[in-house]
């Protein structure tokens, strides 16, 4: 499955007197089957619990044309769901967003919603409260990453 036949929006970032919970929007492009197939496991779909998001830098964060990939992988298997391209610059402002979202929630509340729509398909919406963030080399940046109190890695 091809990256080129994702499109990320990043929503709810604005920070207006009411919270708003930001939101991952994928716009999915390609062949409808592999995807669908792809959020389910033993013909029954993928639970929220088990869906890992997680960044990878490409670059430093500092370099100002920084990239990396946005993946959403099944935390039982292991296996890639979804790889997007996406911005350092748009990671760390959805990761702002989400910061300041939890904020204003009870620490058990979700911080960040993700939406899937395959073109012309069904779509599929969970919420989570972790998103790690990797440098270039693999490593943990546990300061940019989203991890709840009380979480062990």
């Amino acid at each position: 499955m091809r990256r080129e036949y994702f499109t990320l929006q990043v929503r709810g970032l604005d920070e207006g007197p009411d919270p708003v919970i930001p939101i991952l929007s994928i716009l999915y492009e390609g062949p409808q089957q592999p995807l669908v197939d792809r959020f389910l496991h033993g013909g029954e779909p993928i639970s929220a619990a088990d869906i890992d998001v997680s960044y990878r830098l490409q670059a430093p964060l500092e370099d100002p044309d920084a990239t990396g990939v946005l993946s959403l992988s099944n935390r039982i298997t292991g296996e890639y769901l979804a790889e997007i391209d996406v911005t350092a610059e748009m990671m760390v402002s959805f990761l702002r967003a989400a910061r300041q979202y939890g904020q204003t929630v009870p620490d058990t509340a979700d911080r960040f919603r993700v939406n899937i729509d395959i073109d012309d398909g069904p779509s599929r919406t969970f919420e989570s409260r972790i998103l790690l963030v990797y440098h270039e080399d693999g490593s943990l940046l546990r300061r940019h990453s989203l991890i709840p109190s009380g979480v062990e890695l």
